[in-house]
């Protein structure tokens, strides 16, 4: 394998999808939860995934939505989305030092990606329901990445993880 594309979706119901050059269905990673508290990242865990994608091809290129702070939701909730992204920043920028191959770690805001992903027919107001009907059309309706006890609703975070790693593998 000669190059594959990671895309990072963060957030507790985020997630991290690697796109293999080649491979018709991307790969997926849950973001490491605390044991103690789950809306904290456990970094160690963290850095263990990354070194040893980064460390499975010889040129790899991560593509992190960026987050920032939305008018109208609370204060704690934008620090905590903020401070993930960082952290996962972070400790992405990290791993890239501490492995063998080439490894470009990017930012990107959903704006851009979804701009070139999302069809261009597509209603607006179907909000994330728009991640999925990409997803299909994209990687095919049996791979829809299942959440849920009993795996009944679409993974939106692997779902939208996949989309950026889609949308970095065409740059």
């Amino acid at each position: 394998m000669d190059e594959q594309t990671i895309g990072v979706d963060p957030g507790l119901q985020g997630g991290i999808a690697v796109l293999r050059l080649g491979e018709t269905a991307p790969v997926f990673y849950e973001i490491p939860r605390d044991s103690i508290d789950e809306e904290e990242i456990d970094v160690v865990e963290l850095y263990k995934i990354f070194t040893g994608i980064f460390n499975s091809a010889p040129k790899t290129r991560m593509f992190i939505e960026k987050q920032h702070a939305f008018p109208g939701q609370g204060v704690v909730s934008n620090s905590r989305i903020v401070g993930e992204y960082k952290t996962i920043r972070a400790v992405a920028l990290i791993s890239r030092y501490m492995c063998n191959s080439i490894v470009a770690v990017m930012t990107i805001s959903s704006r851009v990606w979804q701009a070139h992903i999302y069809p261009k027919d597509i209603d607006k107001g179907l909000g994330k329901e728009r991640s999925v009907i990409a997803y299909k059309q994209i990687f095919g309706e049996d791979k829809v990445p299942m959440t849920g006890v009993r795996k009944k609703k679409p993974h939106l975070g692997f779902i939208d993880a996949a989309l950026i790693a889609k949308y970095g593998s065409m740059l």
